[in-house]
This record gives C-alpha cells, sequence and structure tokens, in this order.
C-alpha cells in the first residue's frame, strides 16, 4: 500500500516526470488554451509544468504543428546556416532536403553525402544538354528532328517527352506566335519553352534578344523573351531561295552544311572589301567556317586569296603573307588555288577578304559555322 501510495503522489506532483518517461500524449496538456496557436508553440515562461512539456515535446521530434492551418513556416532561428529535413529511414547517411547557406540554393541528397542542385536562378544561363537539331531525310525541305534533352527555365529543371521529335516548319503550332512564317531565304530560330512543365520547341524568324530568361542584355543573346514567355535558343536553320530548308548536319555547337552556300565571286583586285555572310551564317553565330578559291592565269605569277575579322587592321598587304588564306603559284601556267579557313565575323556577320594582284576568278563560300547558343 505505502509503494502505491507514493507512486500516486509522485503522478498527481510531477507532470514534469511522466511527459518524458511514459510518452507523449495526443493533446498536449495545458492550463491555457490555446496551447499551440497558427504555427507556434507558446509555453508560459512562468509556468514550470508548460515548460518541461514543451522541452519533453521537442525532445521526443513531435511536431507542435499538426493540425494546423498556416501556410507560412519558419526554419532556422534566424541563423546564418545549413537547414536540413532529414528522412529517418534506417540507413547510415539518411537522403534529406537542405537549404545551404553558403551558395544560397536548396539541394536535395538520396544518400546523405552527394547533394544536388533543386533549382537555380531565373538569371542562369547555359544549362543545357541535347537538343541537337537533324535535317529530316524522310520529310526533305520540309521538317526537322529535335533530339530530346534537358534545359532549366526560370529555375525550373524541364525534359522532353520524347527521344526525338519531327517538327514541320509549316505546322502554326510550332510558331510563337501560333502563325507559321516559313518565307523564302530566311533563317529560322528553333527554341525550346517551358510547357506544362515539360520542354517543347517552337520556331520563330526573331533571333534572340536576352542573355537570360530574365530578359538581361550586354551579352552573346541565347533567350528571346516575348509575351511573358522565355524561350532558350538551340539553334537555327534556313530557307533557301524555294523555301526549301537547306541540309545540314548538327553536332554540337557545329553545323555544316551538306553543299558550301557562295557568297560571292568578285574579285577584290589587291584590296580588302566587305563581304556579307549572312546567306549562311546566322546570327546566333560569330565565327564562319569558309571555303577559299583564287585563279591566276598569268604564268609565274602569284595566286591569293586571304580573309580577316571586318574592319581589323590585320595586314594593310596579306601577299607579303600566308596567315589565314590560300596562295599558289604555277610557272608553265594558270594557277589555282582553294582551301579551307576559319574567322570571325561582326556583329552584322561581315568579314573582309582580299584578292592578289592580276586573279582572274575567286570564290568565299560558307561550309559551316559554331553557335554561342549551345
Amino acid at each position: 500500500m505505502k509503494i502505491t501510495y507514493v507512486i500516486l503522489i509522485l503522478l498527481l506532483i510531477s507532470p514534469i516526470c511522466y511527459t518524458p518517461c511514459f510518452g507523449i500524449p495526443d493533446t498536449i496538456p495545458s492550463a491555457r488554451t490555446p496551447y499551440v496557436t497558427g504555427n507556434t508553440i507558446d509555453p508560459d515562461e512562468n509556468n514550470a509544468n508548460e515548460n518541461a512539456i514543451y522541452n519533453a515535446y521537442n525532445a521526443h521530434s513531435h511536431t507542435a504543428i499538426e493540425g494546423t492551418t498556416s501556410t507560412t513556416w519558419t526554419i532556422g532561428g534566424n541563423t546564418d546556416t545549413d537547414h536540413d529535413f532529414i528522412v529517418d529511414n534506417g540507413d547510415t547517411n539518411n537522403p534529406l532536403i537542405r537549404y545551404n547557406s553558403t551558395n544560397s540554393r536548396w539541394e536535395f541528397s538520396n544518400n546523405g553525402t552527394d547533394f544536388f542542385v533543386m533549382a537555380a536562378s531565373s538569371s542562369v544561363t547555359g544549362i543545357l544538354d541535347g537538343f541537337e537539331l537533324f535535317y529530316d531525310r524522310d520529310n526533305p525541305n520540309d521538317a526537322i528532328i529535335a533530339s530530346g534533352g534537358s534545359v532549366i527555365i526560370g529555375g525550373i529543371f524541364l525534359e522532353t517527352t520524347d527521344i526525338t521529335e519531327s517538327l514541320a516548319i509549316a505546322t502554326d503550332d510550332f510558331w510563337i506566335g501560333g502563325s507559321a512564317a516559313d518565307n523564302a531565304s530566311t533563317w529560322i530560330y528553333v527554341y525550346v519553352f517551358n510547357s506544362g512543365d515539360v520542354a517543347s520547341f517552337n520556331f520563330s524568324t526573331t533571333a534572340p534578344n536576352a542573355i537570360n530568361s530574365s530578359g538581361d542584355t550586354g551579352g552573346r543573346p541565347k533567350w528571346f523573351n516575348t509575351g511573358g514567355t522565355s524561350y532558350r535558343c538551340i539553334g537555327a536553320i534556313r530557307n533557301d531561295s524555294n523555301k526549301n530548308i537547306a541540309s545540314f548536319n548538327m553536332v554540337g555547337n557545329l553545323t555544316i552544311w551538306d553543299g558550301p552556300i557562295s557568297l560571292t565571286t568578285a574579285v577584290s583586285d589587291n584590296a580588302w572589301a566587305t563581304l556579307s555572310c549572312s546567306a549562311g551564317i546566322p546570327e546566333i553565330s560569330a565565327l564562319g567556317i569558309f571555303g577559299l578559291y583564287g585563279e591566276e592565269d598569268t604564268a609565274g605569277n602569284i595566286q591569293g586569296i586571304w580573309i580577316r575579322p571586318h574592319g581589323t587592321t590585320w595586314f594593310t598587304d596579306p601577299s607579303t603573307h600566308f596567315a589565314n588564306g590560300v596562295t599558289g603559284i604555277d610557272t608553265a601556267g594558270t594557277t589555282r588555288g582553294s582551301g579551307q579557313r576559319e574567322c570571325m565575323t561582326d556583329g552584322s556577320q561581315q568579314i573582309d577578304y582580299f584578292n592578289h594582284t592580276g586573279d582572274s576568278a575567286t570564290e568565299v563560300s560558307v561550309e559551316g559555322y559554331r553557335t554561342f547558343v549551345r
């Protein structure tokens, strides 16, 4: 009997003991109502009973916010350190989601050790994988094929649902604005965008106008922002004078035409001349791959053709140099020379070219280009 009385007395006078020792009740006992308000637990600092329950509740990993209707939660106690949400699944290193205070990013880990960024800032550029373009040889002149890929747009990671997709340029639904504009001798830019959290494709005759999805300018543009939607450019195709898609091959940022696109056959006699390359190089490129040809009819005279970035002061008389050009000499008859050279283009897709004195024929063509959007 004495033992029974002692236990009864302890239970009556010592709620501090039974809470941590015998488990947490479903309803927190309190002299005040409500004890939990919104998303906070509010013990009376002058009430030892309530403070003991509060401490025991936290120590036993119980939540103090079950059943609340609050839509805002604060974690971290205003401290500049990592904050973790851990899944206790019994592994040595539990999977978790955390806010990394060092790089200000949300990250996730499946093993508690290796972390990956969950999302990025809307101003992030260059996050692009896949989305290569192919000439559709089963539907020549009318369509291209886009491979699947992934991209971050507006801080959201997106993927395509198909490994490849055929895109018909005459289909209105594939065009920004909903109306096809596949005109003759026109560059058509190919974009990927967020369509219901899936990466989808659109065409436009408008080149990119921003360096990120926020619309910032000041660098090489990769984005086209219009109507509240951000489109990430992945390449370009060109309609020829007959409204047929010029056949091409793309690998990464490199595009090579199936057949060279001729720019000029006019001889520039011993002088630098400006040459537009826009028929074979789109606005999303600043580096062209050129085919050069020159011909000299007089035996013993030098045949030579050179190219340079437009407006530069590279060699007033290139005939005394042999860089970025094609030269030759035949002591017995007509001299002909050809070769491939690369050259930077300016913002209007221009270069300069120069023929040696006496050259009787020449040709400059575009064989390919490299884009800066990939």
